[in-house]
Parts: C-alpha cells; structure tokens; sequence
C-alpha cells in the first residue's frame, strides 16, 4: 500500500494503523477469551503488521520501544476493552446481559479433557480476583476503571 511505503513519520503511520487495521482486527474483542498461548501468538501477529508498515526489516532486530513507540501490546488493549465492557454489561441491570454474564451452567456432563476457559475465568485471571469477589468489584465503577488501567499497565 502506498501509505506504509510513503516518507510519512512513524507516528502518523502508527496512528493510521491504529485506525485502519487495529480497529478491524480487534472487532469483537471483548468478549474473546484468550489462552496464554493465543495471546503470544497474536501479540507476535500485531509486531510483523508493525513491522511491515514501518518498513523495518526483522534482520535489523527492532527493539519493541522502536516498533510500539507509545502504543500498548494488543494482548494489553484486549484485556482492558474486555474489563471496561463487561464492567459496563454488569451495571445496566435493565439490559439481558447482566444477568447473563457471570452465568454458569451447571447441566450436562463435563466432556473428556480440559475445560474450556470461560468468559468468569479470562474475568478472574485479568483482574486476579476470586469469582465471587466479580459481581462486586465490577459494581463499584470507580475501583473497576482502577483494576482496567492496572491490568493494561500490568502487561506493558
């Protein structure tokens, strides 16, 4: 394309990333649950789109402060837009979603192997709390955007 081939400053063509390709990719994200693995995966993905658009070469060695400039790793953005919308869900008691989100069904048999990892889990493991303590914590607004920055600042 030739806006990541064209003399523009890396800021200009990061934000235009941000806007272009970033708002794409993440479409959905906050109700994805991730697993360690995906994470770095997608983590990886993100710094080889950067890459490209910055027109860097993986043989120069990059560091990440020179790819990401001030931008958060996408696995950081991921985790905080899933915190601020089911924070969000958990407050508008009129709305469905609120008394469906921290649901867990409890009928049929657990299948063979490893259990999925469920909305409550990524929940508990982006905000290391209990899944009791859940319902509390995302009632209290303004400590929940405390747990949303820190788990942002958490990764970074």
């Amino acid at each position: 394309m030739v806006i990541w081939k064209s003399s523009l400053t890396q800021d200009i063509k990061r934000k235009f990333f941000q806007a272009t390709v970033e708002s794409v990719l993440l479409y959905g994200s906050s109700i994805w649950t991730l697993t360690k693995a995906l994470e770095a995966k997608l983590d990886g993905t993100y710094t080889r789109m950067l890459r490209a658009i910055l027109d860097i070469s993986w043989r120069d060695h990059p560091t990440k402060p020179q790819l990401y400039g001030n931008m958060p790793p996408i696995s950081s953005t991921i985790r905080q837009r899933r915190l601020r919308f089911a924070g969000h869900c958990w407050r508008s008691k009129r709305e469905l979603v609120s008394h469906t989100l921290l649901w867990n069904p409890r009928h049929g048999r657990q299948k063979v192997g490893r259990p999925h990892k469920t909305y409550i889990d990524q929940l508990c493991e982006d905000t290391e709390c209990n899944p009791d303590e859940l319902p509390a914590a995302m009632e209290d607004q303004k400590g929940w955007r405390i747990r949303v920055i820190e788990a942002r600042a958490s990764s970074t």
